[in-house]
C-alpha cells in the first residue's frame, strides 16, 4: 500500500514533463562558457536540474492536478484525486513540500554561487507564481466556454452537434461536457438589440410626404452620394426594420423537435427509409440472436 501511495505521488508530478527543463540546465551551462568537468560544477547542475526538474515542475503539475478535481471528477473520475487513490491533505502537503524544497535549492544555488543578488532564487519564485496563477482561482483565466443544447452526433467527424438558442447557431465540438440533468430556460434570452439587422426594400409610391419611415434611412455617405446621383431613379431606397416587426411577422414554432431533422430519425418509418438505420438494425438483431438475448 505504501509502496503504491508513492506511484501515485510520483505520477501527480508527471515526470514525463521534466525532461525538457533538465535539458535547458545542460544548454545554459554550456552556453555559460564557464562550465568545467570538475565535481563541483557537475554536482551544481545536478541540484539545478532537482530543482527546476523535480520539484517545480512537480509542484507546477501537482497545483494544476488539484485545481482541476472538479472537473476531472466528470471528464475523468479515475485519475489520482477525483478517484480518491490520494487524500486530498496529502496532495496538499505534496505541493507545500515540492514548492519549498525547490525555493530552497534555489537558495543553495546562490549561496553557492557566491551571488550577492539572490537571482536564483526570485526566479524560482516568480515561476511558482506563476504556476500558481495559470492554475489557481480567482486569478485563474475566466472560463470562455458556452452553454448549448446537445441535438445530434456529426455524420462527417467525430464530434457532437451543438446549438446555441442564443445566436441561432450550429456548430460541432468535441470539447464539451455534459450537464444531463440541467435544461434550458427557453425564455430567458441573454442577450437583447434594439435593432435587427435586416434591410428591405419599400415601395417608394406607398410613401406620403408626412411619412415618418425615410427617418429611418441610413445617412449616406460622400460617396454613396455621389455615386447615387449618378445612377439610376429607379432604386428603391433601403430601411432598417425594428426587431418587434419582426417578431410580430414572424410565426412561433412551439415543437423544437425541428432542432433534429439533421440528426437522427423521429419515428420507425423515418429509420426505415434510410440505409444506414436499416443495416444498423440488422446487425443489432444479429447480435441478439447471436447472443441468446
Amino acid at each position: 500500500m505504501v509502496q503504491n501511495k508513492w506511484k501515485i505521488r510520483l505520477q501527480l508530478t508527471k515526470p514525463v514533463t521534466w525532461p525538457p527543463l533538465v535539458w535547458g540546465v545542460v544548454c545554459g551551462a554550456a552556453a555559460s562558457g564557464n562550465f568545467h568537468w570538475n565535481f563541483e560544477d557537475v554536482a551544481k547542475s545536478i541540484v539545478c536540474m532537482m530543482m527546476s526538474g523535480p520539484f517545480l515542475t512537480g509542484y507546477t503539475q501537482t497545483l494544476n492536478d488539484w485545481y482541476d478535481r472538479e472537473i476531472d471528477a466528470i471528464n475523468e473520475p479515475y485519475r489520482s484525486i477525483p478517484s480518491g487513490a490520494i487524500s486530498e491533505n496529502e496532495v496538499i502537503t505534496q505541493i507545500w513540500v515540492l514548492l519549498l524544497g525547490g525555493l530552497s535549492l534555489a537558495g543553495i544555488l546562490d549561496i553557492w554561487a557566491g551571488h550577492d543578488f539572490p537571482i536564483v532564487f526570485y526566479l524560482a519564485v516568480g515561476g511558482a507564481i506563476l504556476s500558481y496563477i495559470y492554475s489557481a482561482p480567482p486569478l485563474k483565466l475566466d472560463d470562455r466556454s458556452e452553454k448549448h443544447v446537445f441535438i445530434g452526433y456529426d455524420a462527417s467527424s467525430k464530434g457532437y452537434k451543438l446549438y446555441n438558442p442564443n445566436n441561432g447557431k450550429t456548430i460541432v465540438s468535441r470539447d464539451v461536457e455534459f450537464y444531463e440533468e440541467g435544461t434550458w430556460n427557453w425564455e430567458e434570452k441573454e442577450d437583447t438589440y434594439d435593432f435587427f439587422p435586416y434591410f428591405e426594400e419599400i415601395d417608394e409610391e406607398a410613401l406620403t410626404p408626412n411619412d415618418s419611415t425615410p427617418a429611418l434611412l441610413p445617412t449616406p455617405s460622400t460617396n454613396e452620394a455621389s455615386s447615387s446621383s449618378k445612377g439610376s431613379s429607379s432604386e428603391r431606397p433601403i430601411r432598417m426594420r425594428n426587431i418587434q416587426e419582426l417578431y410580430d411577422e414572424t410565426e412561433v414554432i412551439n415543437d423544437l423537435f425541428y432542432l433534429f431533422v439533421d440528426s437522427e430519425p423521429l419515428n420507425f418509418d423515418e429509420a426505415m427509409k434510410d440505409k444506414r438505420w436499416r443495416q444498423a438494425m440488422e446487425e443489432e438483431i444479429k447480435a441478439i440472436e447471436k447472443n441468446n438475448t
